[in-house]
């Protein structure tokens, strides 16, 4: 994807601090929700609810999660928030932290083994939806941070044609 697609604005909201309803269990009878509570916080909803649990309804209807970061969840978010006429882009921790602007932030879990969401801004933690607490920067995995933008091109099945087409390039 070329810079010359993005023609995105970042949009500041004021950030709620909402408490996942799901928490994730190993044996998957709980699938937990901080990615769509992470958004439901950066744009200011007063439950979590308001927004859909993306990986819990592609699991269940068995899409298939692709293995390089969840681009099935990153797409079914995109394409609810571009109805209420909103975008998620994920650009790097240092442009989000310049901007100042708050963003969703992949970290690993201290519950177990799988990645956690979390809210941070200019470097710093500032929210775990988990309702739990005592997570740094440290604990970032290193992948680009989603930030709520206006509607960009390219649409959501779009970018997940490109990304697929990309990996498979990589690995041919």
């Amino acid at each position: 994807m070329s810079d010359d697609d993005l023609l995105a604005e970042a949009l500041h909201f004021e950030t709620t601090e909402l408490v996942q309803l799901h928490r994730h269990r190993s044996d998957y009878s709980s699938i937990g929700d901080c990615f769509r509570t992470s958004i439901a916080c950066l744009i200011g909803a007063k439950q979590a609810d308001l927004v859909p649990h993306f990986c819990e309804q592609n699991i269940r209807a068995g899409i298939p999660d692709d293995y390089k970061g969840g681009w099935q969840d990153i797409a079914s978010a995109r394409r609810w928030l571009r109805g209420e006429g909103l975008d998620l882009l994920f650009i790097s921790r240092a442009q989000a932290d310049e901007i100042g602007i708050a963003y969703k932030l992949t970290v690993k879990s201290h519950a177990g083994d799988w990645n956690h969401c979390v809210i941070a801004r200019r470097g710093e933690v500032i929210w775990d939806p988990a309702g739990v607490g005592g997570y740094s920067m440290a604990d970032d995995i290193g992948e680009p941070v989603g930030i709520i933008t206006t509607p960009y091109e390219p649409e959501p099945d779009e970018m997940l044609r490109r990304w697929h087409a990309a990996d498979a390039e990589a690995n041919a």
